[in-house]
């Protein structure tokens, strides 16, 4: 038997193998979903909804130029370790200095979106 241990939002905490279905070792995970042995399990790209494991979706980012369009309202964007929140609207960037950047784009249980970015133009 698997175990998958999620958080309130469906995040994967721990994934346990067990030889055996046990009504003790059920009893230890309360928040768990059990999973048949041999099941695949991503820490990483899956997610638990509804008791059910699910493939974590991707966000339907793209960079064009020095615009980033499709970031969804309420996401983190992170650019250099400071974070901003995103309002649905397209976001432009703009760097005091050229540089290479890598910007994120965060929001649960999407993928986290990642681009590095060149601005050979200083604003």
């Amino acid at each position: 038997m698997i175990i998958v241990e999620h958080d309130n939002t469906g995040r994967i905490l721990s994934v346990v193998t067990y030889p055996v279905s046990d009504e003790y070792v059920i009893g230890l995970y309360p928040q768990g979903l059990f999973l048949p042995v041999g099941a695949e399990v991503s820490q990483s790209l899956d997610y638990v909804e509804n008791g059910e494991l699910q493939r974590r979706p991707v966000q339907d980012i793209t960079l064009s130029g020095n615009i980033l369009r499709g970031v969804p309202a309420g996401a983190t964007l992170r650019v250099e370790g400071e974070s901003h929140l995103a309002d649905g609207t397209d976001v432009e960037l703009q760097f005091s200095h050229p540089g290479t950047y890598k910007i994120q784009v965060i929001q649960w249980p999407y993928i986290d979106w990642e681009v590095v970015y060149e601005d050979k133009v200083s604003a």
